[in-house]
């Protein structure tokens, strides 16, 4: 009802200036450069409404043209759109382990011809989570020839190599995938831990040689990195009798690691080995400060081969100015004197080790068991402290951190192992 009203209210003010134009026609004229036109206003609103008629209908005729087109183009941005989110969240649910988003994001993805490749990696990383390998792989091999998505690809190639225990295969694909991307993180990390495992010392040095910096390793580790690397091609050279390249090595590891006990230890060693007995010396007492350790105290004594014990403890308070708070230091001097049968002087230093660290007391008090024998031949007092001993925990060595076996001496890879710079001091 409220419509028709509605029709009739229009009808009518459409039907009262019509009329009132039949009943009063009046009339136009327009002269324009010559040209003179006389026609009546009902004509003229004639022509208009004719008009407006025209382009009512090309309007529709021109949208019956392009409409269709404009809409599969925007259906076609449509699809567009929702596979780069379905990709995008792809990659949220593989990180997450989400299978179930992972399947069906990888079909979202393939909706549109450009972007099926990114459906078949998401394809690929779900093969891969499922360690269905072979078709996770074949999957790859297609992606990766998607300039978009190659990197993205070989990382999944290199993962599914690493997983077979084919290191050689890994470690071709993280190659390839630093020629592409020279700033990949993945890439730089999997090929220094490809080379380590390999103990490829040398491929490593020329890395670090090529650059001053790898993304995904920070700066920091990196240099440890290249210091372990100089001390391993320095345990080579040693061994192939070349002093001069050995004793160069452990100088650069130095240089990069000026308190890396391993470092000092080496060029210590080495200079002593070569009979620059004052060099080695000058070494140790330049890097007390920075690094105490018994190893470094035992060369220290080294270095001074004839000196009489009493000289020894005269040569070991140099250390104790350049370390005067180290507990470490206390220890290496009470070594001494009990050495020099200073008795007194050796349980008032590592007295005072303990007070400054308890951490010491394991050490100390086994140290005090020894001197019992030596100074009173006292074996039930020296008993006394080696049960004090072993109450308080286990004697500092160095120690595998990766296998958890004991080593005699420091080396860059472990000799049980194999893990690369595990092996550290402690208890």
């Amino acid at each position: 009802m409220s419509k028709s009203f509605l029709f009739l209210t229009k009808l009518i003010l459409l039907l009262i200036p019509a009329l009132w134009l039949a009943f009063n026609p009046g009339e136009l004229r327009i002269s324009w450069l010559g040209w003179q036109v006389e026609t009546s206003v009902a004509v003229l609103a004639l022509l208009g409404f004719l008009l407006t008629i025209l382009v009512i209908i090309i309007n529709r005729l021109l949208r019956l043209v392009f409409d269709k087109p404009l809409r599969w183009w925007r259906s076609l941005n449509e699809k567009r759109l929702r596979a780069v989110i379905a990709f995008s969240d792809g990659l949220i649910f593989a990180e997450a382990g989400d299978l179930n988003g992972l399947n069906r994001s990888a079909k979202l993805a393939s909706l549109i011809p450009e972007t099926r490749t990114s459906g078949m990696l998401l394809s690929a990383r779900r093969a891969e989570i499922l360690q269905n390998y072979p078709e996770a792989r074949s999957l790859y091999e297609v992606v990766v020839l998607d300039s978009r998505l190659s990197l993205l690809a070989r990382h999944g190639l290199a993962r599914i190599a690493l997983a077979e225990q084919q290191p050689k295969l890994a470690l071709a694909q993280a190659e390839a995938a630093r020629q592409i991307a020279p700033n990949a993180e993945w890439a730089n990390r999997m090929i220094v831990e490809l080379y380590e495992q390999s103990h490829d010392w040398e491929k490593l040095q020329g890395l670090y040689d090529q650059q001053a910096s790898l993304p995904g390793i920070s700066t920091k580790d990196l240099k440890r990195k290249k210091a372990i690397v100089l001390l391993a091609l320095m345990q080579r050279a040693e061994a192939a009798g070349k002093g001069e390249e050995a004793m160069n090595h452990a100088k650069a590891a130095l240089e990069l690691q000026r308190s890396f006990v391993p470092a000092i230890t080496a060029l210590a060693r080495l200079m002593i080995a070569a009979g620059n007995l004052k060099g080695a010396e000058k070494l140790i007492e330049k890097h007390w400060h920075d690094a105490q350790h018994p190893e470094i105290a035992t060369l220290y004594r080294a270095t001074a081969p004839e000196s009489s014990e009493l000289s020894q403890v005269m040569r070991f308070r140099a250390l104790e100015k350049r370390a005067p708070e180290s507990p470490e230091t206390d220890f290496a001097l009470g070594i001494v004197s009990r050495t020099a049968s200073l008795w007194g002087e050796a349980r008032r230093y590592w007295r005072r080790a303990v007070e400054r660290d308890p951490a010491y007391q394991a050490r100390v008090y086994s140290a005090l068991a020894d001197l019992e024998i030596a100074e009173h031949d006292d074996h039930n007092t020296a008993e006394t402290w080696l049960k004090k001993s072993r109450e308080a925990g286990s004697l500092p060595l160095w120690r595998c951190h990766h296998c958890l076996q004991i080593a005699e001496f420091w080396s860059p890879s472990c000799l049980h192992c194999g893990a690369v710079d595990k092996i550290e001091w402690g208890k």
